[in-house]
């Protein structure tokens, strides 16, 4: 019996690993993904703030998953000539988004979602965003995928551009603990070195406090962020 349990409990541990990754339209990927939304608001209203949108900014979300975070963005540019991009590696999140934006995709020209599954390949001009940002995401991407990745972010920011990455520590501890993800995986490490290497300057890790005046919830959160060097800096 009690190996049973053990192997249900390895396969309900996978299936969520699978899930976090790359979504699938299913009962668990419905539940998983509306409880990471929920928990992640929070988070994805942190990063967007951090960016200092202009009305006239092209931003790009890598992982947009429901689009809260999208949704946050467009408030920031609806009267002005910027727009958001979002490409998402999920097509069932791909599938929710558009629905939920239906009228926006319709109606006006400030919105534009991807779905790409190689995110070494972004279907974006160089030079051309604003900036770029994420939440999580990068504990998905193989290490000998990572260069590649940070080289494609490089390349279609414009000069000056940042990326952000948003994380919480104690929420990724504990799916660790229950071995939905390893540590490896989340040590921002491993992205701040691919990000420096690939040509990023004023790489660094920032920690926040949660504002419980605007969330009941306690605790920190930290930001990964980086700079694409301005034309005259590069040698």
């Amino acid at each position: 019996m009690a190996r049973v349990f053990h192997n249900y409990f390895k396969l309900a541990v996978n299936d969520l690993a699978a899930q976090l990754a790359v979504p699938v339209k299913s009962l668990s990927g419905y539940l998983l993904t509306k409880r990471c939304a929920a928990v992640t608001d929070f988070l994805n209203k942190a990063v967007v703030e951090s960016l200092d949108i202009g009305k006239d900014d092209n931003v790009l979300e890598l992982g947009y998953g429901r689009g809260n975070a999208l949704k946050y963005c467009l408030e920031r540019i609806q009267n002005g000539n910027g727009m958001v991009f979002g490409i998402e590696r999920s097509s069932y999140m791909e599938e929710v988004t558009r629905k939920r934006f239906i009228l926006e995709i319709a109606e006006t020209s400030k919105l534009r979602l991807d779905h790409g599954i190689d995110l070494c390949n972004l279907p974006y001009p160089t030079d051309f965003i604003s900036h770029v940002f994420h939440v999580d995401l990068f504990y998905y991407l193989h290490q000998d995928k990572m260069m590649n990745f940070c080289s494609e972010v490089l390349r279609v920011l414009k000069p000056k551009g940042r990326v952000v990455c948003g994380m919480q520590f104690e929420r990724l501890r504990r799916l660790s603990d229950w071995g939905i993800l390893t540590d490896s995986q989340w040590n921002p490490m491993r992205y701040m070195y691919c990000l420096e290497s690939s040509g990023f300057t004023d790489v660094k890790t920032q920690l926040f406090q949660i504002d419980y005046r605007r969330d009941s919830r306690r605790g920190e959160y930290q930001l990964i962020t980086a700079r694409k060097p301005d034309v005259d800096e590069v040698i």
